[in-house]
């Protein structure tokens, strides 16, 4: 029986190592069997030594010695601790980065894994590992069954074989056949798989769940959110891609949710290959006469354990490596802002130069205008003057016809008359005088009438010309200050747009510096997430589900209420005087009203409510977890959906 423990206890703590001094390898890598005849030595103690082998190198087994423990492996950690340390500090000075915990566990247990499933199939199932299963059945059912007296129904699995290994007499020749010694090959292997596989299958959830799942992560999750608008495309859409987008973030989420899925497939694919391997274990007669089928299903189970180590390392080396790609996008954004940058200066130049033409413009179209207007009321008094000549000719010409008519009619008077005296022809003949004269002065005054038409005349044209010239002047002036006003105007469009790239570009430089702080920092990490689930904590309205933590939690509060009411936050701060206050109010309530501890509890959580209107439930399970109640604030939380602070 204590023999029976120890092979167990080895067997539980994955090693493979039975005895090395009776051992001897093969060329081939196969076990010798080197048969011993002596009587001294009990056949249980004689498989044990032949069934163990090192490989074809004398190498160590695929299982490492136990561990220390005690002060030695106090001992061991610290200088392992040390030596970290000095490592880390001797990478941080050479540039190197140190590695995400999370990282290092995946890579860890990938590895530790890997080589455990590779040692198992080099030495049970490699090339001289192979067994006679027919030769293996008949020996168990004709020889070894019949001697113990025991049916092929009475072995159930391979531990009841190698108890009745243990426990029976058995002739010494069958003992020494290879036969028997296969079949306690066969079931040890079937034993150290069984505990191989299920450790493989424990830690690799365990890794999946606790390591890669939750924080081989892009971390894009943990992003503040922002209230800055997406800038507009207005202007050079074709460089504008990497203005709204952190490629390497969305990239890296991509990768890592087609890698979980494909753990996960693959996973739940190891889970069912180990499923019906099972069912091959009993009776232990079928599962020896199955021997080639539940091989290949050890097989088939080691290459799944080992396709998912390299599907986490793939993906603990893509982690590792994301802060990289974070730092190539983070160049690549500086020297697009440098870019647009450049840009945005060269469009103030030109829209400055722009600015300095249309005042340039106006004034030119100012001085044309004004120009016109001059030369327009010019043009007016010209044609006023040319009017009031043409009327003042017409009438000149109306008085010079009179004035000649009138003479005319005189001197027709006066040759009526003939022999008119000298005496009464006198005055005929000076009215004749003063109407010549009248006459003229009119024609003499008509021509400068005529001439100053003539003159007026000459002027208008010119003047005229003018007026038309400047006239276009001043709209040709005016339709280009418009045409650069509106130039202006778009330029001040892509000026606004290149400032909200460059806002934009900004803020997913310091997200990328920030996700990258979070990777690489396991302190700025805990920080975020205090952060975060302190803002999905305040953004719910928490009211309804702290009146039921607290009715929840009160029951089991007992006696520790006082305790907790000195834990529980106050918004406003509330003294330790006046919380000691108010615990004796509670206390001089309770005496005088019989209240039990529970219901005391809860009355100390209403009256803390009442002074913390704004509470929610974690602040309830951060209390509660100083007055080391974890595992009912644990239960409050998953109730509640409230998160925890880490520390």
């Amino acid at each position: 029986m204590k023999t029976e423990k120890k092979e167990r206890s080895r067997g539980r703590e994955g090693s493979a190592r039975y005895d090395e001094d009776n051992s001897t390898i093969s060329p081939d890598g196969s076990p010798n069997r080197n048969h011993h005849n002596d009587e001294d030595h009990h056949h249980h103690d004689h498989y044990n030594r032949h069934f163990n082998h090192s490989g074809s190198d004398g190498a160590t087994t695929n299982y490492s010695p136990r561990r220390p423990r005690g002060r030695a492996a106090a001992a061991d950690n610290r200088r392992t601790q040390s030596e970290r340390r000095a490592s880390s500090r001797h990478g941080r000075l050479h540039g190197c980065r140190a590695m995400n915990p999370h990282v290092r566990a995946v890579r860890e247990t990938a590895t530790l894994l890997r080589r455990e499933v590779k040692a198992f199939l080099r030495q049970y199932l490699g090339p001289g590992s192979k067994f006679d299963i027919p030769a293996c059945t008949r020996c168990l059912e004709e020889d070894v069954l019949p001697g113990w007296g025991v049916s092929s129904d009475g072995v159930k699995d391979y531990e009841k074989f190698l108890k009745l290994t243990l426990r029976r007499e058995t002739d010494e020749e069958i003992v020494d056949s290879d036969q028997y010694m296969d079949l306690i090959s066969i079931a040890k292997r079937a034993r150290e798989f069984e505990i191989l596989l299920s450790g493989c299958q424990r830690r690799l959830h365990s890794c999946y769940d606790s390591h890669a799942r939750p924080h081989l992560v892009s971390l894009k999750h943990m992003l503040p959110s922002t209230e800055t608008p997406p800038p507009t495309s207005s202007h050079h859409d074709s460089s504008a891609k990497g203005d709204n987008v952190l490629n390497s973030v969305d990239q890296y989420e991509a990768a890592a949710s087609h890698q979980a899925e494909t753990v996960e497939h693959k996973l739940a694919e190891l889970d069912n290959t180990y499923a019906s391997y099972k069912e091959t274990l009993r009776p232990f007669v079928e599962f020896v006469r199955s021997g080639d089928s539940h091989s290949s299903e050890m097989g088939r189970c080691c290459k799944s354990v080992l396709e998912v180590c390299k599907m986490l390392e793939a993906w603990a080396q893509g982690d590792h490596g994301y802060p990289e790609s974070l730092v190539k996008e983070l160049e690549e954004k500086k020297r697009l802002k440098e870019s647009l940058q450049l840009t945005l200066r060269q469009t103030q130049l030109e829209k400055s130069e722009k600015s300095e033409n249309i005042n340039k413009l106006l004034r030119k179209e100012a001085k044309a205008a004004r120009l016109y207007t001059q030369f327009k009321t010019i043009r007016e008094r010209l044609k006023d003057r040319l009017a009031q000549l043409r009327d003042r000719d017409l009438i000149l010409s109306e008085k010079l016809t009179t004035r000649r008519e009138q003479l005319e009619a005189a001197r027709e008077e006066r040759e009526g008359r003939g022999d008119a005296s000298p005496r009464r022809s006198q005055p005929s003949s000076s009215g004749e005088e003063k109407l010549e004269a009248n006459i003229d002065n009119l024609e003499r005054e008509r021509r400068v009438t005529g001439k100053n038409i003539d003159r007026v005349e000459g002027d208008i044209k010119p003047t005229n010309d003018r007026a038309y010239e400047n006239k276009v002047e001043m709209v040709t002036f005016r339709h280009q200050r418009e045409e650069t006003e509106k130039e202006c105007r778009r330029l001040d469009g892509e000026i606004v747009s290149l400032r909200e790239r460059i806002a934009r570009l900004d803020e997913l430089c310091e997200r990328l510096v920030f996700i990258r702080e979070l990777k690489i920092s396991p302190e700025a990490y805990r920080k975020g997430l205090r952060q975060l689930r302190r803002q999905e904590a305040l953004k719910a309205d928490g009211s309804q589900d702290l009146t039921e933590a607290c009715q929840q939690a009160a029951p089991a509060l007992g006696k520790k209420w006082r305790k907790l009411y000195f834990y529980l936050p106050f918004d406003p701060p509330r003294d330790v005087d006046k919380r000691q206050r108010d615990v004796t109010l509670l206390d001089t309530i309770a005496s005088r009203k019989d209240l039990t501890d529970n219901e005391v509890a809860r009355k100390s959580l209403e009256k803390w409510r009442t002074f913390h209107r704004r509470g929610v439930v974690l602040d309830l399970s951060q209390a509660l977890r100083a007055i080391h109640k974890s595992a009912l604030a644990t239960q409050i939380e998953k109730t509640f959906r409230a998160h925890a602070l880490e520390t």
